[in-house]
C-alpha cells in the first residue's frame, strides 16, 4: 500500500503542523512577488524553538521555492516559523 501525505492547507501564520513522530515531505513557500519570505521548520510540537528541521528564505521576486521527497523525520512534531508579508506556504507530512 502506497504512503500518502497530510497537508497543512494553506496557511499564513506560525503554528502547529504535526504532533507527535513524522515525516516531513514536502515544502511549498510563496512571497507576494514585492516581499521576501522566510520559512524556519521545527522538530517541535508547540513553539518554535528546537532543532531546526528546515530554514528557507526566498526573494520577493522570485515568487515560490518549492522542496519535494524531503523524508526529513521529526520525533516531537512540525512547527512553523513564518515571516514577511504576503508569505504563505504548505507543508505536506506522513
Amino acid at each position: 500500500m502506497e504512503s500518502t501525505s497530510k497537508s497543512s492547507g494553506l496557511l499564513t501564520a506560525d503554528g502547529v503542523i504535526a504532533t507527535g513522530k513524522t515525516i516531513l515531505a514536502d515544502v511549498f513557500i510563496n512571497t507576494d512577488g514585492t516581499n521576501a519570505a522566510t520559512l524556519t521548520l521545527y522538530d517541535n510540537a508547540s513553539s518554535a524553538s528546537g532543532t531546526v528541521l528546515l530554514k528557507v528564505s526566498v526573494l520577493g521576486a522570485d515568487f515560490s521555492k518549492a522542496f519535494n521527497n524531503m523524508h526529513c523525520r521529526a520525533d516531537n512534531g512540525i512547527f512553523a516559523d513564518i515571516s514577511g508579508a504576503g508569505a504563505d506556504y504548505v507543508i505536506h507530512f506522513k
